[in-house]
């Protein structure tokens, strides 16, 4: 999961934050307030998309809604959800 968090996901996450919508950022607290509290829901999300942050499934759509840059696989996308989840409940400190 890190070196997937890395390259998709930390130039807007890193350590958990979040550089567009800085009060959005991937802590337990605001995973939870934000309905984002199982794998799935969060897969979802990251497949998808939700606003400012664009979808990295294979079937994002629409077009601009999504990422520019290479799509995920569902398992990349599901082990980026773990990894979210995991490094949320350890408040992020070993990133």
């Amino acid at each position: 999961g890190t070196k997937l968090f890395e390259a998709n996901c930390a130039s807007c996450h890193a350590g958990g934050g979040n550089i567009v919508a800085r009060q959005k950022t991937l802590t337990t607290a605001n995973l939870k307030a934000d309905g984002y509290t199982t794998d799935e829901k969060l897969s979802n999300m990251i497949a998808k998309g939700v606003g400012a942050m664009p979808g990295f499934g294979q079937d994002c759509a629409p077009k601009y809604a999504c990422t520019f840059g290479t799509r995920l696989s569902e398992e990349e996308i599901v082990t980026l959800a773990q990894y979210v989840q995991i490094q949320a409940q350890a408040g992020w400190a070993s990133t």
